[in-house]
């Protein structure tokens, strides 16, 4: 990490960043990066450069959270060059890069399909949110190739911080959270951090409430000088009304002209969840540039959902639309294992880096639920009368279990082939597999196995040429696996996996001693092996489908000046079926994902030395048109920005407004019954941060 001259006086607003906890009290504190900046461990389990890094990463800090009033994990991916958030029901979301979902890990540990379409703890308890867009087979295992997010948690620090903020919002938007941390003995071997979130809000539709209450707690016990315990606990209770999942639009397709508070869900909907999770870890090191790290997460999640909900479009004739009802108990039960090696040896009079390891990822859903929603359970109400359905009372008729389990090995080297020229190679070698089976108070049956895959091997390589000392060039391989095992090939075999393979290249550069950083990247993604009806033998399948997805990527985040910071990214994206069924060949893959997108923050903080003034930032989001056929949402630009009074080096008071220009406009197109979502209107908050 180079050290920087920049000068930020803005370090006594919110709680420390880890770097520089020690100068919690003071007004002017020398940082070695910007706020907006930080190294990331992503790619490779140890701390690096993203300039270091073959492929697109991007990072939203803490700091880049609280100035923006992110205060959720969707409300920070918005954020994130490249990414795409699609909204579901207002506790969950899908997130998508370069046209397939994104995958999670926790503090590094892979957790398969479990970020989309899963409730998020609350983004205050991690430190920064990583993201690497591309293909990540080689740590994250199994997985869609459109990336990988790595929430990195808050850790414990040698002198005591405190950081407590109050916000007020618009639709009686109210939350409370405290940031506590510290050593905990004379010592200062055992050091501890703590937080907490109460969030208490209405929505901008009608009847929609939300209410999280989330604790977080870790402990970090340096046993000798070279070997760290640490434990994190984690618990979060979020209780949703009338939760929103958008409107339907008319049967002819025609989208609805309402205005944008309508709620067209049963006042009665309910969508709670409760997580808790569990994090212990080992790191050992030996000598100066090795260490070894065992780290086990555990998260058990329980989601009650009782609805009712449109299944099928409004109909012209009389305004009237068919709903059906439903009410489930599902409990979600993840585990992860990750064991590895890291550091540096010699080798030909040269330095190189490795890492080699094993990881393992378990996951075990069960459900019992109760529904209507087919066409003849359907009650037909007129639409301004949707809380007239009565929610479905009947006892659970269904019940089902599911088994996921993945592991591999992984290797990976960076080799110092030249001063100015680094080699990456790595490869992992995994196993898959998965099985299903009904429970009571459906049929028992025996468990089915769906999807097998043994000595599946994911390749990857990187090169990575220093042109000058803040100018870099790079040119990466990787490649990712989905099994689709469940169907048959004509010989009675399984399918063989789809694998999504990508070629990136790139430039990454860093001015001002690495104050402010730049990227370039240019990429071409081939999702191959999909299936295809083997129309020579009904019933059958081929590996044969193959999907193409390219584009390029630019990001400008750092300080470019003094008391300035920014975080710039733009996105094309171009997404096609190369070999698909003839009705989608030569068709937009991915219509959810806009084609272009354009993502600005930037502040400007107080002037060196002062104790007390105004600091500002603005932003500027833009994305091109998506489409449902035959509905289509147009390009759209929203506004943003922050205004706040530093009262002293303790207290800040903070206003963020979004969509300041109030447009109108979808996050979201979706079927004639439900996901057309409406994006926020414009808002206000207004907090108060205090800090010790």
């Amino acid at each position: 990490m180079r050290a920087s001259s920049w000068v930020i006086g803005f370090a006594a607003i919110a709680l420390p960043s880890q770097q520089a906890i020690g100068d919690a009290l003071l007004d002017e504190v020398i940082v070695e990066r910007s706020r907006y900046t930080s190294d990331v461990e992503i790619a490779g389990k140890t701390s690096i450069d993203p300039r270091a890094v073959p492929a697109s990463v991007s990072v939203i800090t803490e700091q880049r959270m609280q100035d923006q009033n992110l205060t959720s994990i969707a409300d920070a991916m918005t954020q994130v060059t490249g990414v795409t958030v699609v909204p579901n029901d207002g506790t969950q979301s899908q997130y998508r890069s370069r046209g397939y979902s994104l995958g999670l890990m926790m503090d590094g540990v892979p957790a398969y399909s479990s970020f989309s379409g899963y409730l998020q703890l609350d983004p205050a308890l991690y430190e920064r949110i990583e993201v690497l867009r591309g293909p990540s087979g080689l740590l994250q295992g199994s997985g869609e190739p459109g990336g990988s997010v790595n929430l990195v948690s808050k850790r414990g620090r040698d002198d005591f911080g405190l950081a407590a903020t109050l916000n007020a919002g618009t639709w009686n938007d109210y939350r409370a959270s405290l940031d506590v941390t510290g050593p905990l003995n004379s010592s200062g071997s055992l050091r501890g951090r703590a937080v907490g979130v109460y969030a208490d809000s209405d929505h901008f539709t009608d009847f929609a409430h939300h209410e999280r209450r989330m604790g977080y707690g870790n402990l970090d016990w340096h046993i000798t000088s070279s070997t760290t315990l640490s434990l994190n606990l984690a618990a979060q209770f979020d209780r949703s009304l009338a939760t929103y999942s958008g409107l339907p639009a008319f049967s002819s397709g025609a989208q609805l002209n309402v205005p944008r508070s309508t709620n067209i869900g049963q006042r009665g909907n309910r969508n709670d969840w409760d997580t808790f999770d569990t994090s212990l870890s080992v790191t050992h090191r030996i000598g100066t540039s090795w260490r070894i790290v065992a780290r086990g997460w555990h998260r058990d999640q329980q989601l009650f959902f009782h609805d009712a909900f449109p299944v099928n479009g409004v109909r012209e004739s009389d305004l009237t639309l068919p709903y059906g009802r439903r009410r489930y108990d599902y409990d979600y039960s993840r585990q992860g294992v990750d064991v590895y090696a890291a550091g540096a040896a010699q080798l030909f009079g040269r330095t190189h880096h490795v890492l080699v390891g094993y990881n393992y990822d378990q996951f075990d859903q069960t459900f019992v639920g109760v529904q209507r929603t087919g066409a003849a359970d359907a009650i037909r109400v007129p639409f301004d009368q949707t809380s007239s359905v009565p929610l479905l009372q009947l006892p659970y008729d269904q019940g089902g279990e599911t088994q996921r389990e993945q592991s591999g090995f992984y290797l990976q080297a960076r080799l110092g082939l030249l001063d100015d020229l680094t080699l990456i190679l790595g490869g992992r070698l995994s196993e898959f597999d998965s099985r299903t089976r009904a429970t009571a108070p459906s049929n028992a049956t025996s468990w089915r196995q769906t999807d097998r895959d043994d000595s599946k091997f994911t390749p990857m390589a990187g090169l990575v040429y220093d042109v000058r000392s803040w100018l870099a060039l790079y040119a990466s391989y990787a490649d990712s696996f989905i099994p689709q095992s469940t169907l048959q090939r004509a010989d009675g075999a399984p399918l063989e996996p789809r694998v999504g393979r990508q070629y990136e290249i790139g430039a990454k550069a860093e001015w001002f001693d690495g104050a402010l950083q730049g990227s370039l990247g240019l990429f071409d993604l081939r999702d191959e092996g999909r299936s295809l009806a083997d129309t020579a033998n009904p019933g059958f399948f081929r590996n044969a489908g193959e999907v193409e997805s390219k584009g390029w990527e630019m990001e400008l985040v750092g300080s470019p000046a003094p008391r300035y910071e920014l975080q710039l990214g733009y996105a094309r994206l171009d997404s096609r079926f190369v070999v698909a069924r003839p009705d989608q060949q030569g068709d937009r893959f991915s219509a959810l994902e806009p084609r272009h997108s354009w993502k600005l923050w930037a502040t400007r903080r107080l002037p060196l030395g002062a104790s007390s003034g105004f600091i500002a930032g603005a932003g500027l989001t833009y994305q091109s048109g998506i489409e449902f056929d035959p509905r289509i949402q147009g390009g759209y630009a929203l506004a943003s920005a922050m205004l706040g009074y530093r009262f002293n080096e303790r207290v800040l008071v903070q206003l963020n407004a979004d969509n300041l220009f109030d447009k109108v406009h979808y996050t979201r197109l979706g079927p004639v019954n439900t996901y057309n979502v409406f994006g926020a209107p414009r808002n206000y908050t207004l907090g108060v941060r205090a800090t010790l």
